[in-house]
């Protein structure tokens, strides 16, 4: 990055390592976490609403000098300094009490009116700060223009204009600049050096565009021609606003305006109005709800259709035929004996395998949430569903931690840090966990595949798929039990007045493919370490109890075995559900561990003859609705303990959450019953 003078960074030794530290800043979605991923070459999570970072993250910008660390620290996204919330705290709490050698404000040059209320805030403090002017970008698509220059003197610091999702030229030089100068041995004054760099000078109009004295200066030296900018005019002009800390919201937003009208000429905003337009019919206020189910609906139709299908058959013939055919012959020609066989082929490949077979589908359900998040339709859905929740006493801001657990619900439940009131987090943590997250996408596709998937109806004259729908149907109802579990809780043990709902929505962007690729890769590479490392082990786990009695002797039944005498005693519980053997009890035991090994669980102790014998759709479908609404894994509920901080409440939400679950399988199977299927 870069630093107005060596007095602005205050070099810190440590055995000899040189350390300086960057602070990045700045409001939600204004591009901090993408700077700080291409300045830190990482891979940190990037959504398009607030709470995606709510803690602050720390990464290192990469030199070839051992002995030079220049750390990046990526600080909550805060619309003022003001330590009221939980991200608000720790920005400021890192600002004051860590001291940066530098802080980078990242403005959202498309609207600076909102963005420099922090950055007036972050001046009132006197630190070291210079303003990344981001998105710059968008603001020439829209025809904007912003005199970078006249905004560096208003604001009294150096305003450097970048792109961070397209990472521009300007970005790289910057990197490239600091790079070279800390090899060399200093740090120097890099700012002009990086104005120089990014001037066109053959250019006296562009010049005078972005007019910095140094960018004329070197203009006249590499022209025959004087440069045509009123450098003498604008260089005696002095206009650097005041900004005192105890300034009022008024005060500052009459400072704001005074910057901006010197220096925004507006143009027409092309990608806003497009935005109004499509907002006017994806957030309307009856359309809205049933276009964000339909656009589910499509999702999981086109996800878990003939085309995820066919790479999920080519898998399974590969894991559970071609791979264990070879493996029998390796260890016959090395005369291994039959338990070490059958532990690779019955229980690590058939656990393991069983959970990879399904990776294909949900690479397509990751490609197509990670676009929804990418053009900020995902942050409509939060505003669509605040009306359904102010009904129960919540805000659409709990919807977004619920969104995030769609992924995975340990950083869903983190989010609700940014929660103020108490009560309201306390009631989106225990409701968050109803959200289908991608663990439980295995035991979905298993069960869909096997019973619903070869089912159609038409509708309309059109052929469905119904699958799909049972896909859908399990998602809306995670959504519809988290409700009224939050109507239950507030109006209970839980109450407390309403709080107001303040979300920007984003302007629709078109995603950039190297961006979703890099989303969508770090899901599935999460979810293939997952299955190389927990699903191995307890595939192996699994594989050793139901071989074994509790004497340690090879059993010939598997019944008999540790497994089968543990579900045996508890499967009595949930034969009203309609799947009290004792082989699903077992591999909802293993489900607290990692929801994936209850595919895992059931790949080893079923073969395929047993499972369909087992399980009719009416009994798979009440499994699947325990599955997604009881006790959330281990690592979950670890992040529960944290963020609640008691003991108390982790073991109502583990009783509630398996009670919910237990009466809405019940429900499920016993009214299915009723209609006539068996």
């Amino acid at each position: 990055m870069v630093c107005e003078d060596e007095k602005m960074i205050k070099t810190k030794t440590n055995e000899n390592v040189k350390r300086r530290e960057i602070a990045l800043i700045g409001n939600p979605n204004a591009g901090k976490t993408t700077l700080f991923n291409r300045l830190t070459e990482s891979h940190q999570r990037v959504g398009n609403w607030p709470g995606v970072t709510v803690e602050k993250k720390t990464g290192y910008c990469p030199f070839t000098q051992k002995e030079i660390k220049l750390e990046i620290t990526d600080l909550p996204g805060i619309y003022s300094i003001e330590p009221r919330s939980v991200e608000e705290k720790i920005a400021y709490n890192h600002l004051v009490n860590e001291t940066p050698d530098l802080v980078v404000n990242i403005v959202d040059a498309t609207n600076l009116e909102r963005n420099l209320y922090l950055t007036l805030q972050l001046k009132a403090l006197n630190i070291p700060i210079i303003v990344a002017l981001n998105i710059m970008d968008e603001v020439e698509k829209n025809g904007d223009k912003i005199d970078v220059q006249k905004l560096s003197e208003m604001l009294g610091m150096k305003v450097v204009p970048i792109s961070a999702a397209t990472g521009s030229d300007y970005l790289s030089k910057i990197k490239r600049r600091f790079k070279k100068d800390v090899e060399d041995g200093g740090i120097g004054d890099l700012t002009n050096e990086i104005i120089k760099e990014t001037c066109n000078e053959s250019s006296c109009e562009n010049c005078c565009e972005n007019y910095n004295e140094n960018c004329c200066e070197n203009y006249s030296k590499n022209s025959s021609e004087s440069c045509c900018c009123p450098a003498t005019e604008i260089k005696n002009e002095s206009e650097e606003i005041t900004v005192t800390t105890d300034m009022t919201p008024h005060e500052m937003y009459g400072l704001i305006e005074k910057v901006t009208k010197r220096c925004i000429i507006k143009g027409e905003n092309k990608n806003l109005k497009r935005s109004y337009k499509i907002d006017k019919l994806l957030t309307n206020k009856w359309l809205g709800i049933p276009i964000f189910l339909l656009i589910m609906f499509l999702v999981f139709q086109i996800s878990f259709g003939s085309f995820g299908s066919a790479f999920t058959e080519i898998i399974e013939t590969f894991m559970g035929e071609t791979l264990p055919g070879y493996v029998e012959i390796w260890f016959s020609k090395a005369n291994a004996p039959e338990w070490m066989l059958s532990l690779v082929n019955d229980g690590i490949l058939a656990g393991v395998g069983a959970v990879l077979s399904f990776l294909p589908q949900i690479v397509l359900l990751f490609i197509f949430l990670t676009i929804m998040e990418d053009t900020g339709y995902m942050a409509r859905a939060a505003f669509i569903m605040d009306r359904l929740f102010e009904a129960v006493g919540l805000s659409g801001k709990s919807f977004i931690p619920m969104l995030m657990g769609f992924g995975c619900t340990v950083p869903a439940v983190m989010a609700a840090r940014t929660l103020e009131d108490e009560n309201d987090r306390k009631v989106t943590i225990i409701i968050t966990p109803f959200m289908s997250c991608s663990a439980k996408l295995p035991i979905y596709v298993l069960f869909v595949g096997a019973f619903f998937a070869s089912q159609k109806i038409d509708i309309l004259g059109y052929t469905i798929q119904t699958g799909g729908i049972v896909m859908t149907g399990i998602y809306v109802l995670g959504v519809i039990v988290a409700i009224l579990s939050a109507l239950l809780l507030k109006k209970t043990i839980l109450k407390g007045e309403n709080t107001p709902f303040i979300m920007e929505l984003p302007p629709y962007r078109i995603p950039k493919l190297t961006s979703t690729l890099m989303h969508v890769w770090k899901k599935v590479s999460g979810f293939i370490i997952r299955a190389g490392t927990v699903i191995f082990a307890m595939s192996i786990l699994i594989w050793f109890i139901q071989t074994y009695d509790f004497s340690l002797t090879i059993v010939e039944d598997s019944a008999t075995s540790i497994l089968g005498t543990i579900g045996h005693a508890i499967a009595p519980v949930f034969e009203p559900l309609g799947f009290g053997n004792w082989r699903a009890t077992v591999s909802l035991l293993t489900g607290f561990v990692a929801k994936e090994a209850v595919v895992a669980t059931i790949e080893i102790l079923y073969t395929p003859a047993d499972f369909e014998a087992m399980f009719t759709p009416l009994t798979a479908l009440s499994f699947m609705v325990f599955t997604l609404l009881y006790l959330p894994c281990l690592a979950s509920l670890a992040t529960m303990k944290q963020e609640l901080n008691s003991w108390k409440w982790i073991l109502f939400s583990l009783v509630y959450q398996t009670s919910v679950a237990y009466i809405a399988a019940f429900l499920v199977y016993r009214f299915g019953l009723l209609l006539g299927y068996t």
